[in-house]
């Protein structure tokens, strides 16, 4: 079908939801709930006259308003039925949660789903999933074919300050697919970076060709790796899956980011939503602790990263290591950092790293502060590992309240950089 706007899908301003229900173990129960005092709701039941206090019509024909979304969730063998009546009243589109369902063909109504999760947009506050948690607000634009897969991020969101723009779950993509979402978020206003959750597509070349014109990163995650997975994706989604390790070199090779798993996905995604991106390989690595820097310099460089040679001018008063990783021993305090940071060049480096594990003779919020302000003058990529848990939990807040990435251990530095490393 010929793309047409999305807007209607993540800006409705009048929606009905069909299926509500009092059924606390039905997804009908959790959408009315979610939308019972909202007053552009309108709620279909032909049994009920009213569900948690909010009227309920028997059908569609019986309200006289401009419905710009209908939201269905009943038994399969009603929804052609209920799709039939919306064309008829001149709905244009429609969400389907039911799965299961072996749809008709529809000239004026654009579909997502069936078997679909929902969406959100949070930028006004509209969340049709059954999730729930409601994430933070933030630059990401997620469109995923696993829609369960929402719970667990959007409780992530909360945990970890991952700001979210929107969500879409497309389902069995009986309609609507992936290129039409994707083309929508690439011209969204509100989102930086767009993340995709892919098991199958239908037409991959338009993907590439979003994906190579878009101004936006898009930072893909494929399952299907292997043979099992590949299966579970056939019986997930019904579309085959393809071969992962063309997928993975056709996205790179049409500019678009690969991650190898979740976490790495959802990294690089909030990294790129918080700074513009890593330009260059060569890397500074500050730490109090010889073993961490160690063991970053062996896994970057093995990604191809450079470990830069320092200066020969470069010099600290006391102990320190004399090379990069400049490891600035145990017993360093915040001054020690802010020294560090003071001499150092900025032209022989793209990336900064600062490791800091928890001493008694170390106050973490003020070195956190120190790397924000070097952070603010230099605009240089910077990404910290505060490693521990309670004695850092301030510092690594106050870092990340000003868009610098804080982990409690290395091997997430190291997802972000694999996905993100320059050509």
């Amino acid at each position: 079908m010929q793309f047409r706007d999305m807007k209607n899908f993540f800006e409705p301003k009048k929606i009905v939801i069909i299926g509500v229900s009092e059924n606390k173990k039905k997804v009908g129960y959790v959408l009315a709930k979610k939308f019972k005092n909202n007053n552009y709701v309108f709620f279909v039941n032909n049994k009920r006259k009213n569900i948690l206090g909010k009227k309920c019509y028997k059908d569609l024909s019986e309200i006289n308003d401009k419905i710009d979304l209908i939201i269905i969730a009943i038994p399969p063998v009603f929804v052609n039925d209920i799709l039939k009546e919306a064309e008829y009243n001149g709905i244009k589109n429609a969400i389907i949660i039911t799965a299961g369902v072996k749809l008709e063909l529809y000239n004026n109504l654009r579909i997502l789903g069936p078997n679909c999760f929902g969406i959100v947009n949070t930028m006004n506050n509209f969340d049709c999933t059954f999730a729930k948690d409601f994430p933070i607000k933030g630059k990401i634009d997620f469109i995923s074919q696993s829609g369960a897969l929402w719970s667990s991020i959007a409780s992530y969101s909360l945990e970890e300050n991952i700001g979210f723009s929107k969500f879409v779950s497309l389902g069995d993509m009986f309609d609507i697919d992936f290129n039409d979402i994707l083309e929508y978020s690439i011209k969204d206003k509100m989102s930086s970076v767009i993340l995709l959750y892919i098991e199958g597509l239908k037409d991959g070349t338009r993907l590439l060709n979003l994906i190579e014109n878009s101004k936006k990163p898009i930072v893909v995650l494929k399952g299907g790796k292997t043979q099992s997975g590949a299966k579970a994706t056939l019986s997930h989604t019904g579309s085959l899956a393809g071969s992962y390790d063309i997928y993975k070199s056709t996205i790179m090779q049409f500019g678009g980011y690969f991650a190898e798993s979740l976490f790495e996905a959802i990294d690089s995604a909030k990294f790129l939503s918080l700074q513009k991106g890593l330009i260059g390989k060569r890397i500074v690595i500050v730490t109090n602790a010889g073993g961490p820097g160690v063991l970053l310099s062996d896994i970057l460089e093995g990604f191809g990263y450079v470990i830069v040679k320092l200066p020969k001018n470069f010099n600290l008063p006391g102990r320190w290591s004399k090379n990069n990783p400049i490891d600035i021993i145990g017993d360093a305090d915040h001054l020690k950092y802010e020294e560090v940071l003071r001499r150092l060049p900025d032209d022989i480096f793209d990336i900064l790293l600062v490791v800091l594990t928890p001493q008694e003779m170390i106050d973490e919020y003020k070195v956190a502060k120190i790397v924000i302000n070097y952070f603010k003058r230099n605009k240089k990529a910077v990404i910290c590992c505060f490693m521990g848990k309670k004695s850092i939990d301030k510092a690594a807040e106050f870092l990340e309240k000003n868009n610098i990435m804080c982990f409690r251990s290395i091997e997430r530095i190291c997802g972000i950089l694999k996905v993100l490393k320059p050509k």
